[in-house]
């Protein structure tokens, strides 16, 4: 597999596409499959046109970005857009789409079974799923995805993000532009691939045993009404020093307070170190409960993480480095980049060390394509999830 990145900073939707064009004039054949990424603010329906015009029989998929993308050629801005073009012609791929309505599980297999057919490989097992799905429901998705195919297969990807979670996201696949749905990718490449999911940060020795409950209209699974018997949003300030002390009195948005003090879940060693999936509080209710970006079980274990910038920064790199580090072949040709947009936000101008780092853990001239979103999705300790504040890589090989 080989794979090329083009990119624009142009911030008119028309405009950017000519960009796009005539760089794509200057990449000989006809790649095998494409995933774009771009700021929130560009029309996607214009993009969604522009492949179907120029890139007709290439599966196609992607979706809006917080703050713009990151490619091989640069950071881009708030009003980039990136393409990642594919090589492989011993390979199969295929893309598709489908609107989570009332049942995201039933528009998950929808979309799976949309891409297996484009990638004319019905009733086989990929080697990789790639998802790109509104905010909302991602256990469903993914849980749905791994009773069809196992848990062995790899599911990676995010949660398709806007500047200001205002719900200005939109996905593309398969000759669609949904706001509220779910792409899928599949992958039979004809090289290998590596992977890695991380989050960036440490635990403070603080935990508690959580009850989850109801409120606000929020799903149960998201909403932790108390830790260990006390009010969830009260014993989650005295964790962080004060973090949610103004909110916690008026009830609101905690989601740029908490960024840098998730909420972890132990999932096991690895090299004797233990990882965690990670979840963003996301707002306090008038009743002192926390709703969350992601699921948790009732009764389970929860530790006050804590996280420092410019760790949040180099970890991306180290993601990098382990995904390629999985593969067996001499280097890697491409790699696909998921990065927290809670995290890109905390960084601030310091998201072009994000880029940096990714690029120095590979070889030079390799092309890689980086998204920031709002949840992220891959296997963790050998099970496939769905997470908040974390940084995953897929590194193909030649």
């Amino acid at each position: 597999m080989k794979a090329v990145t083009i990119q624009t900073d142009q911030s008119e939707t028309d405009q950017a596409l000519a960009d796009l064009e005539a760089q794509l004039r200057t990449v000989p054949g006809q790649p095998d499959m494409a995933f774009v990424f771009y700021g929130c603010d560009h029309d996607a329906d214009l993009l969604n046109s522009w492949f179907q015009r120029h890139l007709p029989e290439v599966p196609v998929m992607g979706g809006s970005s917080s703050g713009g993308m990151m490619g091989a050629q640069a950071m881009g801005g708030v009003h980039s857009i990136g393409v990642m073009l594919f090589f492989d012609p011993d390979g199969d791929f295929g893309t598709g789409a489908a609107d989570k309505g009332g049942d995201p599980a039933v528009a998950a297999l929808s979309a799976l079974d949309q891409a297996l057919i484009d990638a004319d490989c019905e009733g086989l097992l990929p080697d990789l799923i790639w998802v790109y799905q509104s905010p909302g429901a991602e256990e469903a998705v993914i849980d749905a995805l791994v009773e069809r195919v196992g848990a062995d297969c790899p599911i990676f990807g995010g949660s398709a993000a806007d500047n200001d979670v205002s719900g200005a996201w939109s996905q593309i696949a398969a000759g669609q532009v949904l706001t509220n749905g779910v792409a899928v990718g599949v992958f039979f490449p004809s090289g290998e691939i590596g992977f890695s999911f991380q989050g960036g940060y440490e635990p403070t020795g603080q935990k508690g045993v959580i009850e989850t409950g109801a409120g606000n209209g929020s799903d149960p699974a998201r909403l932790i009404a108390q830790i260990d018997g006390q009010s969830a949003a009260r014993l989650y300030n005295d964790w962080t020093d004060g973090a949610i002390a103004a909110p916690l009195a008026t009830g609101g948005s905690v989601l740029a307070e908490t960024t840098m003090y998730p909420l972890g879940v132990e999932m096991g060693l690895v090299n004797g170190v233990q990882q965690y999936k990670l979840v963003h509080p996301e707002t306090v209710t008038d009743g002192g409960a926390l709703t969350l970006f992601a699921n948790l079980e009732n009764g389970t274990e929860v530790h006050c993480m804590t996280g420092e910038r410019d760790k949040l920064t180099t970890r991306a790199g180290r993601v990098v480095a382990q995904a390629a580090a999985n593969l067996t072949c001499d280097r890697p040709t491409a790699a696909l980049i998921v990065y927290c947009g809670g995290c890109r936000l905390a960084v601030g101008e310091a998201v072009s060390d994000v880029h940096d780092a990714v690029a120095e853990a590979l070889p030079s001239q390799t092309a890689f394509l980086g998204t920031f979103t709002f949840g992220e999705q891959g296997m963790l300790v050998n099970r496939n999830l769905h997470a908040n504040l974390m940084i995953s890589a897929v590194v193909f090989g030649g």
